[in-house]
Formats: C-alpha cells, structure tokens, sequence
C-alpha cells in the first residue's frame, strides 16, 4: 500500500494482511496484521534514518516486508524478534533457496514472478505469498530521474514517463532515499486464473496497490475476493492488463 486511502479500502474490503509504506498512518483494526514494507534501497543514509525510527517500528509492526539483504542485516543486528518476509526479489527459484529462508528465519517468502504455472508447481510455493494482481516494478534505480530530466526538488512523489511507443509508466520518487521505482504500463491480471492459482495452494494471495484510487482498490479487492473466497468466474474488468510470466515463464 502506497496511500492511506488505499489502506482504508483493503481492509475495509475484507483484506486482513497488509504490506505499508513507512510513511502511512494508521489504526489498529482487529484481525488485521500491518507489514512494513522496507525500502528497496537500504544505503548508509537511510540506515541512519532508521536507526532513530527502531524502536516506533518494532512497537507499531507486527511484521517486516525486506526487499534486500542489507535490510535483513540491519533487523539481525538489532536482534529484531517479529516476524520477517522477503518480497519477490529476493528469488526463490529452486529448493536450495527456500531451506536457506528458512534457515535465516525468513516466515514466509514471496514467489518469482519469473516462474510460470508450471514451474511454480515444481517449486512449491506452499510457504510463498502469490502476487496476482498489480503494476509490478521493472526497474528500481538509484540515479535521480528528477535531476536527469529537470532538477529534483528532494520532495518525492509521482510522475510519469513515456517510451517510443507513447506507453506511460509510472514512477514513484523516493527522494528521502534517493532512489526511483518505475512501474509496468500495465498491472498484472490473474483473476480470471484463480482455479489455476488455487492449485498451486500458495499462503497467501497479494494485491499489490500503487496508483490505484481508493475506489479501483474496492474495486478490484471485490473481483479478488470474488473469484478467490466465492468461487467466482470472473473476467478481467480492465481494458489493458498483462499475465506477466504466469504462463511464459523465463526465456
């Protein structure tokens, strides 16, 4: 979650996990577990920032979201004791990878979005979060994409960009760390795939928000729940939408 108002629509649309920007407010709704969801970039400058914030974080969060493993450094020096997740770029690709999560006291791990059905299948995302709906990150970035177009005004925020195709990608400035995250033109769509999903059983199924308002996040927490709780065909209510490598896997 990216916003307040998306946080608000989630859980009052039945959603009892959720991952959270660090600068999103809130208060405790009963049954609700609220995840922190750490920066992709961990460098010495936000270290230092979250070394004044430990104390507010191991209080307010029944959970830690890592996107890096200086991130899961930083909680193991600290001796940190609730529960921690990789995010998806942290590859679990085969068995190996998942004994080391779990030896490293990861609770639960995210699966590749790489990995088509068929090899998700073969890997056992039992233990994983499924992500099945979201504009998913293509690239992370630490140059300042403020300065290299304009000038940065260090207040972060979002903006847009375009390609030769005249696509337009979100992406959402970080100024506090110095790094960018750029969004696909397009959120990943599986909905309408939830008997395919089911089959692979995996511990949770995650909606990431980014742009979406707090109506689209009703929205699209209904068809969700609809086809995964209720058993309900449902087709994509989108015009432009991907599969991502749910059935083309890597190349």
């Amino acid at each position: 979650m990216q916003s307040k108002a998306q946080l608000e629509a989630a859980v009052n649309s039945g959603v009892r996990c959720v991952y959270l920007d660090e600068e999103i407010e809130f208060e405790r709704e009963n049954g609700v577990q609220y995840f922190l969801a750490m920066p992709y970039i961990f460098r010495e400058r936000t270290i230092r920032r979250y070394e004044r914030m430990y104390a507010k974080i191991e209080e307010k969060y029944d959970g830690i979201l890592i996107r890096n493993w200086e991130s899961y450094a930083w909680l193991r020096q600290h001796a940190y004791q609730k529960e921690i997740r990789s995010d998806y770029n942290l590859y679990i690709f085969n068995q190996k990878a998942k004994e080391e999560l779990k030896d490293l006291g990861i609770g639960q791990g995210t699966a590749p979005v790489e990995l088509n059905d068929r090899e998700l299948a073969e890997l056992g995302i039992g233990e994983q979060a499924f992500i099945a709906y979201g504009y998913q990150p293509v690239m992370v970035s630490a140059g300042c994409i403020k300065k290299t177009s304009a000038s940065c005004d260090g207040k972060g925020g979002v903006l847009t960009i375009s390609d030769r195709y005249q696509k337009e990608f979100t992406v959402r400035c970080y100024c506090r760390d110095c790094y960018n995250v750029m969004y696909n033109s397009a959120p990943l769509f599986l909905a309408d795939k939830a008997e395919e999903i089911r089959k692979l059983m995996p511990a949770q199924i995650r909606l990431d928000f980014t742009v979406e308002n707090k109506e689209q996040v009703k929205e699209i927490c209904k068809i969700y729940m609809n086809a995964f709780t209720e058993g309900k065909k449902m087709e994509p209510q989108i015009r432009e939408y991907t599969r991502g490598h749910f059935k083309r896997g890597v190349k």
